[in-house]
């Protein structure tokens, strides 16, 4: 048996990191591992674990677009590059 596929899910909107959880583990052989709400929380996470999979909001609290990529380039360097980000849409046009 495939051992499953370790997810971390980085958002700071509750709603939108339930629907993330709830999706990715409807998905056979995906666990979510760890939330994390804010960038600082996430890089916490990544000290103790390794999870196959990222899903990154690109706009936390204390972090933004593409600057907040830069904060896990140990972590990428460690993975084998499987990223995903996510806008839930709030407005944060300036930022992009």
């Amino acid at each position: 048996m495939t051992p499953p596929i370790e997810v971390l899910i980085v958002e700071d909107d509750p709603r939108i990191a339930e629907i993330n959880r709830r999706f990715t583990e409807k998905v056979e052989g995906f666990v979510v591992v760890g939330m994390a709400k804010t960038g600082e929380e996430a890089e916490d996470w990544l000290e103790v674990m390794e999870p196959h999979l990222l899903l990154l909001d690109i706009y936390l609290p204390d972090m933004r677009g593409r600057a907040g990529y830069g904060h896990h380039n140990d972590y990428r360097r460690r993975r084998d590059g499987n990223r995903a980000g996510s806008d839930s849409g709030r407005g944060h046009r300036s930022d992009r």
